[in-house]
């Protein structure tokens, strides 16, 4: 995985997955985690983007929250892996990226990752029971950043 192609914000969105899976005593990092973290990620695109679509971030929160309090838990300082989908999602974000012209994989790029996983996913599904889907993610993406470019660590400040 190419962390260095990743904004700021979608670094502390990764680590703070981690911690979250760590702190609740899940075996493997998941994409409910990421869904989670990017979507309370203060001051964050992704919380503006579901707003702008008329979506409660805060709901989509209590929905992987409580997806997350059915995962299976480990004891004795087992080793966190990461999970299949949340591979996918962090891999499948950088071609993302790269069909918006970005020169970073910021957060956004991982809610679309998490969305169009082909092989489908918890989060994906989370999502899509509180009616977000990708062409209105989109749409409510460009009418925040406008026709601005992820070309730099920091992003999200330009926006």
């Amino acid at each position: 995985m190419r962390t260095e192609r990743f904004t700021t914000r979608a670094q502390e969105a990764i680590a703070a997955a981690q911690q979250l899976a760590e702190g609740e005593g899940h075996a493997e990092l998941t994409a409910a985690h990421l869904l989670l973290s990017v979507v309370d990620q203060p001051d964050g695109v992704v919380p503006a983007v579901l707003e702008r679509m008329g979506k409660d971030p805060g709901a989509v929160a209590t929905a992987a929250r409580r997806h997350l309090a059915t995962l299976p838990t480990v004891s004795g300082g087992a080793q966190l892996t990461l999970g299949a989908d949340a591979r996918r999602v962090l891999s499948d974000a950088h071609p993302i990226a790269q069909r918006m012209h970005d020169d970073y994989v910021s957060t956004e790029h991982l809610l679309l990752a998490i969305i169009e996983d082909a092989a489908g996913n918890a989060a994906e599904k989370i999502l899509r029971a509180q009616g977000v889907e990708d062409a209105s993610v989109l749409e409510a993406l460009t009418s925040i950043r406008g026709n601005q470019r992820v070309t730099s660590e920091n992003p999200e400040a330009t926006y």
